[in-house]
């Protein structure tokens, strides 16, 4: 990243080596100014990866389901029931209907049963 002209007379004091800890910048005066380094995708990912693997194994458990359900190139497939209530739904929407305030917080102060 580069700060040429963002801080008049500021120093890099990074020599950028250390990709995991964030720029710092000397402006005059002895002012710091601190800039995270962006990482890249596959850096994040390397990082979770290497947290992950510190969890306690149900806790790596769940992360591994979760990614799974990411991962999983197969797509839900409708039925036709579920299809008619979404078609109806999204019609009444392209008409602008939607719930009253009033509809909204009668379901939502609803007592749980």
């Amino acid at each position: 990243m580069e700060f040429k002209g963002l801080i008049p007379g500021a120093r890099d004091a990074d020599d950028g080596r250390n990709r995991k800890n964030p720029r710092i910048l000397l402006g005059l005066g002895g002012v710091c100014y601190i800039f995270p380094i962006m990482a890249t995708t596959e850096e994040k990912l390397e990082t979770l990866f290497a947290k992950v693997r510190a969890l306690p194994k149900p806790r790596q458990e769940l992360a591994v389901e979760a990614l799974s359900e990411i991962t999983d190139e197969e797509t839900y497939a409708l039925s036709d029931d579920e299809r008619a209530v979404l078609e109806s739904a999204l019609e009444r929407a392209k008409r602008g209907e939607f719930a009253s305030h009033a509809d909204i917080d009668e379901v939502l102060n609803k007592p749980w049963s």
